[in-house]
Parts: structure tokens; C-alpha cells; sequence
């Protein structure tokens, strides 16, 4: 029986939040057919693995527990798409987990479009509480195109393209393997552009499939992991700038959508870069801003990074530093 669905998992110290993770992937007998779950074990020193083997154990027809080497997340996300069989594809993190699976696989079964958006709950891990993230603005059920359908007119951020709300074909990625940055952090940012690029056409349904948890201390969000980790943005910028240069044959609106993604990533980018110390933010600066002009041409520079380009370095720096503290008020 063909796989309507493949989730790929990764699997990295997790041993809190695995079984969670994979109950919620788990249906009934009939709909396990329909469904192909890849857990990548990324090396994990904890008992992740052992766990993630025993739930293949139970459901050999459908989990496959691949074990590789550490190479980081983006690396078993690679792993995971060069060995999928389903027509489509969704990444679940192993620390979130799935709700209203069921209804979801069974309705997945009667489409064909490029990407399948669905509602996001964000869990916060430190309060208990949770919130529904809804895209605006569209109609359900309804097919849209991605050469005329614009995130920005209809009022979304791009973050609406993201794993947490959209499941992609499996197809779109068949020419652009390996998708994702190795051995860094935020190796998902691609998933931000790429899917209006490959996909071309896109459904909106009704249902809150994704469960985010927020709130952890050692999550990659958390400013200062991603302080700790701003060279990973360098390096995970550099490959956007680079898979977006290598599709070029797009029209207005995916151009405009191009040039307002990248302008808003880069200006967040610097404002994280901001907030490092002196040496570090220049030899970080020196290398990106040039970059960026020389390849990237058609992104905007924020207000504050030309502001810093008009000063002299350590003086550039050291007013941002009292814009960040006094105004933004960041700690």
C-alpha cells in the first residue's frame, strides 16, 4: 500500500519528551498503512534511541529507527527525506507532538497540492498553558497558487511556510537534496523560503494538527543559545542567500516575497549580532554585511545597520549597544 504520509523525527537527548512525541503518531491499524514514520537517532547519548527502537518493535510496518553518527538536526532531516516513500512529508521535532493526526491523514488522502497548511498550537512548557496560531486571511479548502498567492497582502509573516504549520509533497524536494545546513543551528530557516519557489500550489485547512513546545531553557530559540550560536545564523543565511540566487526564474510576487523574507531575516539577524560583544560582532559583521551587499543586492538593510555603517566601528557598536539597552530595553 502507497504511504500517504511520512513523518520524519530526530531524535537527540529527548528521553523526557520521546514517547509523548511518538504516541501522538500512533493510529489505528487500517491508517498505520497510510503512514511511514522515520526516526532519525542523531547519536543520542540518552535513552532516546533505545526508545524510539522499542516503538519500531511494535510497528515494524510503519516506524523505521535509522541510527547515524551526530551530524546535527539538519542532518537528520536530510537522512529523513532521501529515505521517504510517502507522497507527502512532515518534520515533527521530537520534543513537540502531533494532535488530530486521524482526521488529518484521512482527508490528506484526497489531495494532491504542493503544500497543506494547518492551524499551530504553541505549548508553553513554563506556565502549562497553550494558544492557537491561525494563517489569516484565506479560505479553507480552497486551492491557491504560490506564483500569485502573497503572505504579505494578505497580512502573514513568513513564518507561515515553516514545518510547524505545512506539510510539503515529497516531490517539490526531489531536485534540492540535501535541503538542509549541516552540523548548525536553525537549519530549518530554508523551509521559510523554499516552499514557494518548489511548491505551486497550496491548500488551507481547518485543522490544528502541530503542537510547538516553548519555554525550555536549552531551546535553540532561547536568546542566549542563539547568542552562543550566531555564527550558525552566518552560515545558515549565506546557504538562503544561496538557494534563493540559484532559483531566480520567479515572477513579481514571488520576488516581492523574496526581497521582504530575506530584508526581514537579515535585519533580525543583525539584531541578535548586536548583542555580542564587541570583537566577536565585528569579526561577525566584517565578513556578513560584504557578503550581503555583493550577493544579495535586492536585500534592505535595516535602519540600524546602516547606522552602523555610517560610524566608525567601535563607536557604531557602542550606540547600538545604548539603543538596545534603553530603548528596546534588552537585557
Amino acid at each position: 500500500m502507497e504511504k500517504i504520509l511520512t513523518i520524519i523525527i530526530p531524535v537527540f537527548k529527548v528521553e523526557k519528551f520521546i514517547r509523548q512525541c511518538l504516541d501522538s503518531v500512533i493510529l489505528d491499524e487500517e491508517q498505520m498503512k497510510w503512514l511511514e514514520v522515520i526516526v532519525v537517532n542523531d547519536g543520542t547519548p540518552d535513552q532516546s534511541g533505545i526508545i524510539a527502537h522499542e516503538y519500531e518493535a511494535k510497528y515494524p510496518q510503519s516506524i523505521k529507527v535509522i541510527d547515524k553518527e551526530n551530524g546535527g538536526h539538519g542532518s537528520t532531516w536530510n537522512v529523513g527525506l532521501k529515505n521517504a516513500s510517502g507522497k507527502y512529508i512532515r518534520f515533527l521535532d521530537s520534543d513537540d507532538w502531533l494532535s488530530n493526526l486521524s482526521p488529518f491523514l484521512q482527508e490528506l488522502r484526497n489531495h494532491d497540492e504542493d503544500l497543506v497548511f494547518t492551524n499551530l498550537v504553541r505549548f508553553n512548557e513554563q506556565n502549562q498553558t497553550s494558544s492557537v496560531s491561525r494563517i489569516k486571511n484565506i479560505q479553507y479548502n480552497k486551492e491557491y497558487t504560490t506564483s500569485s498567492f502573497s503572505y504579505i497582502n494578505s497580512g502573514n509573516d513568513y513564518y507561515m511556510y515553516g514545518f510547524w504549520y505545512c506539510t510539503y509533497k515529497k516531490d517539490i524536494f526531489q531536485d534540492v537534496q540535501p535541503l538542509f545546513v549541516e552540523k548548525v543551528f536553525y537549519d530549518d530557516a530554508i523551509l521559510f523560503m523554499a516552499p514557494y519557489f518548489l511548491g505551486k500550489t497550496m491548500v488551507f485547512m481547518d485543522t490544528t494538527l502541530y503542537n510547538y513546545r516553548i519555554g525550555q531553557s536549552g531551546q535553540s530559540v532561547n536568546v542566549n543559545v542563539e547568542r552562543k550560536h550566531a555564527i550558525d545564523y552566518v552560515k545558515v543565511s549565506k546557504s538562503l542567500v544561496e538557494f534563493a540566487n540559484r532559483h531566480h526564474n520567479i515572477n513579481e510576487v514571488q520576488k516581492e516575497q523574496r526581497n521582504a523574507f530575506l530584508s526581514q531575516y537579515m535585519k533580525n539577524r543583525f539584531s541578535l549580532f548586536s548583542q555580542l560583544p564587541y570583537r566577536e560582532f565585528k569579526s561577525i559583521i566584517e565578513d556578513f554585511l560584504p557578503y550581503i551587499q555583493k550577493n544579495a543586492p535586492y536585500i534592505r538593510l535595516s535602519p540600524k545597520t546602516r547606522f552602523y555603517k555610517a560610524l566608525p566601528d567601535y563607536l557604531g557598536w557602542f550606540c547600538i549597544q545604548l539603543f538596545n539597552k534603553f530603548v528596546l530595553r534588552i537585557q
